[in-house]
This record gives C-alpha cells, structure tokens and sequence, in this order.
C-alpha cells in the first residue's frame, strides 16, 4: 500500500466565494467567462465559478480555444463542452486559424488563446474572464522570469486578478 504525505490545497465553494469576494462589487447578474482546456483545474474552475454565478442570478460562458495544432485538440474540446452542456453551461468554441510560426510555437499559442478569449469577451460585453493557474503554471512563471533576468520582479508569479484595457 502507498500513502501520499503530499499536501493538496483544494479550492472548496466556500473558499472560493471569499476569494470571489476580494473582487466585488460584480453587477447584479454576473455573465463571467471562465477559460477551459479540458483538464482538471480548468474543469474545477468552471464548475465553482458557475455555482458561484447561478448564486448571483448570473451564468458563466465556457470558452475553449482549438489551437488547430493537434488533430485531437477538437475532439478534447468538445468532451469538455460535453460535460458542461450536462450541467446546463454555455460553451464556445474559439479556433486559431492561419499559419502557425516555426518556432515559439507556446509563446504564439498563448498570445492568441489570450486575444481570442479577449476579443470575444469584448464583442459580447463580458467584464470577466477567469483563467485557472494551478502551484506549478505560478513555479514555471517565476523560473521563466528569472531565467529572462527579470531580476526582483521576476520572484512573483502571475497576479490574481489583472485589468485588460481591452475589455
């Protein structure tokens, strides 16, 4: 028998209503848009971020990006959208289109999931995009930075909460 003595921070409704709070005021209605790969802490953050919205007399909007860079990226989203059409969430399916770059290939990746996710927010009026970070993206972040010599501003890791001036 094996016996995991790993510490797991898990991120309950309760716990996640009093960091929501940190945030308010939201309007009465919230529509918030929740970032969604398909894995676990995507997954967990749409599912808390409804409860939390569907309290509010609000919703959220799931947006999945298919980066066209793997033949199994769409089938992934849609398993995705599966399971949260079940619990009654609005899905959205966002694709990268056009020529990919040679190289920076992630760098690339990122930048447009981030100014698809972005620009759909802004054509549908939504104030908030919630992306999921788990202890590892926040690790690999601040390693990034420093090797960058980003010096002191690279020993933080991704804010929790950042205003994007074009939404």
């Amino acid at each position: 028998m094996v016996v995991s003595t790993e510490k797991r921070d898990v991120l309950g409704a309760i716990e996640f209503r009093r960091l929501m709070a940190r945030f308010d005021p939201f309007e009465s209605e919230p529509v918030i848009a929740v970032a969604v790969s398909g894995g676990a802490d995507s997954m967990a953050l749409a599912l808390l971020a409804d409860r939390w919205a569907r309290r509010r007399k609000g919703r959220i909007v799931a947006l999945t990006v298919d980066h066209g860079l793997r033949d199994e990226s769409r089938t992934e989203a849609r398993e995705a959208h599966r399971v949260l059409a079940s619990r009654d969430i609005d899905c959205k399916l966002l694709s990268w289109r056009g020529a990919k770059p040679a190289s920076g290939i992630q760098a690339a990746a990122r930048d447009a999931r981030y100014g698809l996710m972005v620009e759909w927010c802004r054509r549908y009026g939504i104030l908030h995009l919630l992306i999921a970070h788990h202890r590892e993206d926040q690790a690999e972040t601040i390693l990034h930075r420093l090797s960058r010599s980003s010096g002191g501003d690279g020993l933080a890791g991704m804010a929790a909460c950042r205003e994007v001036a074009q939404v």
